[in-house]
């Protein structure tokens, strides 16, 4: 939803469940009007297969798109034209995307680990890209205040970045596993996605098994948990 609750971003994917991996098709955003049920606009093509995540920036003016073939970009809401040049990142697909909530920067999650923050201005990258990660980051969201970045991978770890040096509180903090109806199995956290809470201090991360986790983002308690 856009700030205001008044746009619905929708991401559609053509190539489906059996042609993801082959990607013949493009995927494309459709912004739809809350209030009236209808198309806002037309339809927003990035032409980089399959559009895996959505973000709108705080004022509502853009929205930020994640793709398959590593390509993350910024649109006009208004006009759904892009603004700048495509934010391009070889071999890697962007799973989740956020803006900080100045909405100067703008981050991006990779399916091979590595999270990145760009300039929104520029799209030139505020640092290098913010290692630690193993396999898709499947969640990326700033708090509040914009003290803190945090990412959840599909593995079940978490992280918090500073969003003004790019420098990790701590380790990975890995979820639990939970218990499998099967008790022959085991079953890792499986992360799909994060969000602050409105004050920033916890932070839930969502299971696709069903299951969440909640953690307290006091960097102090945060370094001694995850060493």
């Amino acid at each position: 939803f856009s700030p205001d609750g008044r746009l619905l971003a929708v991401a559609t994917d053509p190539n489906g469940v059996d042609g993801f991996f082959t990607q013949q098709r493009q995927g494309q955003v459709q912004l739809w009007n809350v209030e009236t049920r209808r198309p806002f606009g037309r339809a927003i093509a990035p032409g980089a297969g399959s559009v895996l995540s959505v973000a709108f920036n705080p004022d509502g003016a853009l929205l930020a798109t994640g793709s398959y073939y590593g390509q993350l970009d910024l649109w006009d809401v208004d006009t759904q034209d892009r603004e700048g040049e495509p934010l391009r990142v070889a071999d890697d697909g962007v799973l989740s995307v956020a803006f900080d909530p100045s909405g100067r920067l703008v981050a991006g999650g990779g399916a091979t680990g590595p999270v990145r923050v760009w300039r929104v201005a520029d799209g030139s990258p505020a640092f290098p890209p913010l290692a630690g990660h193993t396999g898709y980051v499947t969640g990326s969201a700033f708090s509040a205040v914009g003290s803190l970045l945090a990412t959840t991978s599909l593995f079940g770890g978490t992280r918090l970045w500073d969003p003004a040096t790019g420098l990790p509180y701590g380790d990975e903090l890995v979820s639990p596993r939970p218990e499998s109806l099967e008790p022959t199995v085991e079953l890792p956290f499986l992360g799909v996605g994060n969000a602050f809470s409105p004050d920033g201090r916890l932070l839930a991360a969502a299971g696709a098994d069903g299951h969440a986790m909640l953690w307290s983002t006091d960097p102090v308690a945060w370094r001694q948990r995850a060493c």
